[in-house]
């Protein structure tokens, strides 16, 4: 989650300090992507206020909000089965990828897979083409890209 003092922290959008009678958002750091649009917002507060009127405040609160709900603990269950994965050393997990509703790895935000389900998994390769594919298109800017990659891997070869 963000780092907020309130009283000294300013919202990035109007400069200007929150303080403790403000209605605010604090993001999570869930937008890796550079490029994505949304990663303004990524492990940053504003005043709500400020986020309700600037272009895409609005969405990144709804994929915020999702990815909090989704990383749950109750909530990590796999893509193949339904069921619950507590064994974090099984657990696989695509993180936000995009905001970009048209491509083909938009509905893979946020999802969970048992590593023991992964050769069961009817998406695998077209998920795993579909990374290569952002990887190497450009579309995905991180400073560090090892992630990406290690997930790549990870889908690819089916292990952690």
């Amino acid at each position: 989650m963000s780092l907020l003092l309130l009283g000294k922290t300013e919202c990035p959008i109007c400069n200007t300090v929150i303080n403790k009678d403000d209605i605010y958002y604090m993001f999570p750091p869930f937008v890796a992507n550079i490029i994505d649009p949304l990663h303004f917002f990524s492990d940053n507060s504003f005043h709500l206020e400020c986020l309700n009127h600037v272009k895409n405040g609005k969405r990144t609160i709804k994929y915020a909000d999702i990815r909090n709900l989704k990383t749950r603990p109750e909530n990590r269950k796999c893509i193949v089965t339904q069921e619950l994965i507590t064994n974090e050393s099984e657990h696989i997990f695509i993180p936000y990828l995009t905001s970009d509703k048209s491509s083909n790895l938009h509905k893979f935000n946020f999802t969970h897979i048992n590593i023991l389900n992964l050769s069961r998994w009817k998406d695998r390769e077209h998920v795993t083409k579909e990374l290569i594919k952002f990887h190497d298109s450009g579309t995905w800017g991180e400073t560090n890209d090892k992630y990406l990659i290690k997930l790549i891997d990870i889908l690819g070869k089916g292990e952690i």
